[in-house]
């Protein structure tokens, strides 16, 4: 039994997604040709039978029998001259499961041997209710003939093993996937032999329909399997137990016993079993159901299993299985009755789209897309020579000329348009490589650059990074997807369906992830080199400024001769300290910043008669901020250059700075009572374009207002981060 579950992941061949949906349609096409090439192998009378209130009648509109035998509406034996067999209405029923008993069901084989055994002949005479007879010439089934149940029957059919087998091609590791692949696959079991036997004019050789209703028996039972096993294992599995190896065994065995006929009737073996899964999958759900509280996304999927699976297969139950129990005929056709298993397929591209089921998400779109494009093109082949009405020879070059000249140079540009896939040498994508690396301004950019080369080149219909670190890069599920750690940020790439599901990933794209991984870290090495050197020099270079004018500097400072003089060297000093600091990639805490600039305040006014009043919020100083280097020297230098103008560019008598929190930024308010001019009319010198300047630097945000009182105030607003947050 283990073979029931892992003979699809083995037997598939190891093909790309697309490539594989190609194989799954030519495979579907070879089935759909034999089952017709079955159909029209069967020998037909030509004329509509049906059956009613037991009785095989002749349908009113029928063309195969001549006028004058309208009225011998009941048709009750067949045969040759001296021979015939009675007719009875249950020769011409669609479904030999509607049996009750096994008894009557290989008696009904027996006649369908029979009957079959006599449409071979070259005539047959058909005797009516009112003792006359007409004879009419089998003959072979021709297209025509089939009804309109066989096709769409082949169409559930196909639209089933298609869509199934589509899933489960993008997770062939998921266990819910493969059961749903399955179901695709049983299902077809089921309707292709019932399309054939359901489609019979009269009869079917007896062991070839017996054959048929076994693979059709076969399907039923391993679709019941595969339904809940399906339910158990989605989204999550409910026990340990292995449970879908146990349904499959089991229905494996019902369907040995169902085949060697040991269950009391068909009854129980075609319609009391199928009830007991469906109640088994009704349980299973309320399991499921119970575990979902509070998982939202977890109940959504529960309900959307409930509404399409259960929905689906209980119309199918409620309409086929349970009036044959109660001693009704079914209320529709067997084969209307398949589109309601064919709901279960359709409605997944909703539950793809709104709750991503098997994680498949838009992308399964994409590649039907692909899929549809081809079959459209394909149609247009057709089309464009079943239209050339002409002689063989003129049909054959006008073709050449039309598909040659017009139709072939417009399909290739829409597949170049819309279906484009870079498939170059390593060597292409060399400068697209150097490029990235070259205009990378730090590690996190190179990152960010490194993986969108991976993307480019490789073109995945999926990716993301994940928050773990993976010890290499290697391939998984059987070439579907890759793993490329990243380890400067201790996450991992994550690509799958490479060139947008045309391909699949090999060892030599392992190479290729590898190179291209190694050309990234030399940059980051030689990033680091550069930086460390660039940091080195600095150093160098801060220093010889602290030594030599530093030093000249503090000397001229100490000179009580030339207080003026001293007075320039201290400010000079401050300017000097705010430019070493800003050389660092220290940051500091703002408030002790916040306390020198204020000392720096006051010896820059207390000579002068300008007032100065430092005001700093208290909610100031719980914000825990801190300042860099290049925040402490363009915002000090900010703060200098307002007080210089308010001494030397007015009349003031007081000037108010306060510093305050809006939010996550800092807001520095410079208040001067003493400019005339309000600012619009302000004529800007070298001043105002410094503190601008310095503020786009620092990206804060400046600007000058006249209050009421007739002051003009600065106010300057500056994004700040905490500590932990740098």
């Amino acid at each position: 039994m283990k073979g029931l579950l892992s003979s699809p992941l083995t037997a598939f061949p190891a093909l790309p997604p697309r490539q594989s949906m190609l194989f799954v349609l030519t495979l579907v096409f070879l089935l759909n040709a034999l089952v017709i090439y079955t159909m029209l192998g069967v020998p037909r009378l030509g004329i509509s039978l049906q059956s009613v209130d037991g009785k095989i009648v002749l349908q009113e509109d029928d063309e195969a029998v001549p006028a004058e035998s309208l009225e011998r509406r009941e048709l009750v034996a067949a045969g040759m001259s001296g021979s015939s067999i009675l007719l009875e209405g249950s020769d011409l029923l669609e479904e030999p499961d509607l049996f009750t008993h096994y008894a009557q069901y290989n008696r009904f084989m027996q006649r369908q041997s029979i009957l079959f055994e006599l449409l071979q002949q070259p005539q047959i005479e058909l005797h009516w209710a009112d003792q006359t007879s007409t004879t009419i010439l089998p003959r072979q089934t021709r297209p025509g003939d089939l009804p309109l149940m066989f096709w769409l029957q082949l169409t559930v059919a196909s639209i089933s093993l298609i869509v199934g087998t589509s899933v489960w091609l993008f997770r062939r590791q998921d266990r819910s996937a493969l059961h749903y692949f399955q179901i695709g696959v049983y299902l077809a079991l089921v309707i292709f032999p019932a399309a054939i036997y359901s489609s019979r004019e009269l009869a079917l050789d007896g062991e070839l329909f017996r054959l048929l209703s076994i693979l059709d028996h076969l399907g039923l039972y391993l679709v019941m399997a595969a339904m809940v096993s399906l339910i158990w294992c989605f989204p999550l599995p409910l026990w340990s137990f292995p449970f879908p190896t146990f349904m499959y065994v089991l229905m494996s065995l019902c369907w040995i016993a169902d085949t060697l006929q040991w269950f009391p009737g068909l009854d129980v073996s075609t319609r009391i079993i199928p009830l007991l899964m469906l109640l088994l999958g009704v349980l299973l759900l309320l399991v499921h159901w119970k575990r979902s509280r509070g998982k939202a996304l977890y109940r959504q999927s529960i309900k959307w299993f409930l509404l399409v699976i259960l929905a689906g297969s209980g119309l199918f139950v409620g309409v086929v299985f349970v009036p044959p129990l109660l001693g009704f005929s079914p209320l529709i056709s067997q084969g209307l009755a398949f589109v309601a298993f064919l709901s279960i397929y359709l409605s997944l591209a909703i539950g793809v789209v709104r709750y991503q089921l098997f994680e498949l998400d838009r992308w399964w779109f994409k590649v039907w897309v692909w899929v549809a494009v081809g079959i459209i093109l394909m149609g247009f082949d057709i089309l464009f020579i079943s239209l050339l009405d002409l002689s063989e020879d003129q049909s054959l070059w006008l073709a050449l000329g039309v598909t040659g000249w017009l139709y072939f140079p417009l399909r290739q540009y829409l597949l170049t348009r819309f279906m484009s896939y870079k498939n170059g040498s390593l060597e292409s994508y060399l400068p697209m490589i150097v490029r990235s690396i070259a205009q990378a301004g730090g590690a996190q950019e190179l990152v960010t650059a490194n993986r969108d080369c991976l993307l480019t080149i490789f073109s995945p219909l999926t990716s993301g990074m994940r928050e773990e670190l993976e010890p290499a890069t290697a391939v998984f599920e059987q070439g579907l997807s890759m793993h490329v750690p990243f380890p400067r940020v201790n996450q991992t790439l994550a690509m799958k369906c490479p060139g947008q599901g045309r391909e699949l990933f090999q060892g030599r794209d392992v190479e290729i992830v590898q190179a291209i991984m190694n050309l990234f870290e030399q940059a980051f090495i030689a990033r680091e080199v550069r930086d460390d050197a660039i940091r080195q020099e600095r150093e160098r270079i801060k220093q010889d400024m602290h030594d030599t004018l530093g030093g000249r500097l503090l000397s001229i400072m100490r000179q009580e001769a030339e207080p003026v003089s001293a007075q320039i060297a201290t400010s000079a000093w401050r300017e000097l300290r705010d430019i070493l600091t800003a050389l660092e990639s220290k940051k500091a805490p703002l408030m002790p910043v916040l306390v020198q600039w204020h000392r720096d305040a006051r010896q820059q006014m207390e000579k002068t008669s300008v007032a100065l009043e430092w005001v700093i919020d208290t909610e100031l100083r719980d914000t825990g901020w801190v300042i860099d280097g290049n925040q402490r020297l363009n915002l000090g230098q900010i703060l200098r250059e307002s007080l210089t103008n308010a001494l030397r560019h007015s009349t003031a008598t007081l000037v108010k700075v306060h510093f305050s929190v809006e939010k996550n930024n800092l807001m520095l308010l410079v208040n001067n009572n003493g400019v005339q001019l309000a600012p619009e009319e302000w004529v800007a010198g070298r001043g105002l374009h410094h503190i601008r300047q310095r503020a786009q630097k620092l990206g804060a945000k400046i600007d000058w207002s006249q209050l009421v009182n007739g002051s003009v105030e600065l106010s300057l607003k500056l994004p700040m981060m905490k500590e932990s947050d740098g």
